[in-house]
């Protein structure tokens, strides 16, 4: 049998993010765990939220370099997200954009 989603109602929405390979690098970590504002209710959204959040790296959020996963599972850029979601970020090509040095 495959993973259920649990729907969630309002309130604060927490899901932890990984990032691999290069990504790792030009944002400085593994992981986090973010807090989603109401208004970040997709892989689509969040890719928006972590581009205005990091002017510096904003460009490699996006959706043409990566391939997003939601619980170990490959995910679409319109998925839904909810409270407990391991989202993982891995680049679908070997080298990174440029970006400037930090």
């Amino acid at each position: 049998m495959g993973y259920t989603r649990q729907e969630n109602g309002q309130g604060e929405r927490k899901i932890k993010l990984y990032y691999f390979s290069w990504l790792a690098n030009k944002t400085g970590r593994e992981s986090e765990e973010l807090v989603l504002p109401p208004s970040v209710t997709t892989i689509s959204e969040l890719l928006k939220l972590l581009r205005n959040r990091r002017h510096q790296v904003a460009q490699v959020f996006d959706e043409s370099l990566l391939r997003p996963t939601i619980n170990k599972q490959f995910a679409e850029f319109f998925s839904r997200l909810e409270d407990g979601d391991e989202v993982a970020l891995i680049p679908n090509r070997p080298t990174p954009p440029a970006t400037p040095d930090l």
